[in-house]
Order: structure tokens, then C-alpha cells, then sequence
């Protein structure tokens, strides 16, 4: 495991902001490789001890060569294989013994449907390997209790005093100038990258998709 892992939450931020960048309002063109060999580079990062896998490289080839057709051709079919590629990359990086492109996006899939419980197993983990985080996490309760006894007498005066709900929307509305480009859209959209980011950089490591895998035989038999 690369010491890298400890800071998959920070790279998986990082990522959604670059993807929030290069695709906002963008349509697909180098934008697309330049986010794939991004992600490569990361994933490959947090996986070392998958470089000597051939599937690893064939589908890294793979990749970089759908990417190039991408920026030449930059038809809707170059572009649909080149993120077919980029996440069988994912998936052979994460599961290095299947041997299927089948298994290889069953991983992916796999990772996309436990993003909650990587999230939490994640927190639970860097909470327990940082001995100044529990210290944190006591100062932030002790903070967040004030703030929101705080917030309930504040909207319980605001609706009993009329002049001190004046002054209120008042300053939100004078706040709220301050926020008046940034759309729902646009935070539903980085909430969308955020997401990607973390099913691409976790990895959950499916022993039923390994164990499916090796099942199979490499061997085809007719059967009447």
C-alpha cells in the first residue's frame, strides 16, 4: 500500500476541483485525456505494486492511444471507447489478478456502490492512525454544540422581533450578493466530480469479483 493512501480524501478533492475546470460548461475534446492521463498517473500512484501487470499496461497503452484519437478524430465514438478504456484501466489497477475486462469493470462498478462505506472506513482510519484527531474531533463538537444553540435563538428572536428580522435579510441579502454567480448547478456538478473522483481512487478490492474471475476456465467447451 502506498503512503499516498492516507491522503485519498485530499486527492479525491483535488480531483473533483480539476474536473469542476476542465469540463464546467466545456464540451469533451483534450480536455477528456488530458483528465484521463491525470487520473492515470494518480491511480497508478496509489496502486505501485500493479506497474508489472500486463493488463495494467495493455489497457494504459490502450488508453493513451483512444486519447489521442480523441483530440484527432473527436468523434462521439472515440470519445465513448476512450472512457471505456480509462476505466478498465481503473478497474485492472484495482484487481490485478482478473483477468476479464468483464471483472475489470465489475470492480469499478463494485467501488461506485460502497462509496459511503469507503468514506467512512476511511475517516475511521485516519482518525485512529492521527493521534492529534481526536483531540480535533472533541474541539469541533465543542464548537458546533455553541454554534447551533447559537442558530436556534437567533431564528427564535428573528421571528419574534420584526425590526431585528428587518435588519437580518437585510445583511443576507447584502451576503448573498456576494454568492449570486455561484449556481446549484454548478456545486451539484462538483459534487458530481467529487463522487467520480471517489470511486476511481478507492478501491474496495472484491474477493467475490476475484473469486468469480478465477472460477473461470481459459479454456472454451462446446456444449450441445
Amino acid at each position: 500500500m502506498s503512503a499516498l493512501h492516507a491522503y485519498r480524501l485530499p486527492l479525491a478533492l483535488a480531483l473533483a476541483a480539476i474536473y469542476n475546470l476542465f469540463f464546467w460548461q466545456e464540451k469533451l475534446g483534450i480536455n477528456l485525456p488530458l483528465f484521463s492521463v491525470l487520473l492515470m498517473g494518480l491511480v497508478l500512484l496509489l496502486n505501485k505494486e500493479t506497474l508489472k501487470r500486463p493488463n495494467v499496461w495493455i489497457t494504459a497503452v490502450g488508453t493513451l492511444l483512444t486519447g489521442f484519437l480523441v483530440v484527432w478524430i473527436n468523434s462521439g465514438t472515440a470519445k465513448v471507447i476512450h472512457i471505456c478504456s480509462t476505466l478498465l484501466f481503473v478497474g485492472f489497477v484495482h484487481q490485478p489478478s482478473v483477468r476479464t475486462v468483464f471483472h475489470a469493470l465489475g470492480q469499478v462498478f463494485d467501488n461506485y456502490l460502497h462509496i459511503g462505506s469507503s468514506i467512512l472506513e476511511e475517516w475511521l482510519r485516519v482518525k485512529d492512525a492521527m493521534p492529534g484527531f481526536k483531540r480535533l474531533s472533541a474541539y469541533l463538537k465543542l464548537i458546533f454544540v455553541p454554534i447551533l444553540v447559537v442558530l436556534v435563538f437567533f431564528f427564535l428572536f428573528k421571528f419574534a422581533n420584526p425590526r431585528f428580522s428587518e435588519m437580518t435579510s437585510s445583511f443576507f441579502e447584502w451576503m448573498g450578493e456576494w454568492f449570486v454567480d455561484i449556481s446549484i448547478f454548478r456545486i451539484l456538478f462538483i459534487l458530481s466530480g467529487f463522487a467520480i473522483a471517489l470511486g476511481l481512487l478507492f478501491n474496495r478490492f472484491s474477493t467475490s469479483i476475484r473469486t468469480h474471475d478465477a472460477q473461470q476456465s481459459d479454456t472454451l467447451q462446446r456444449i450441445r
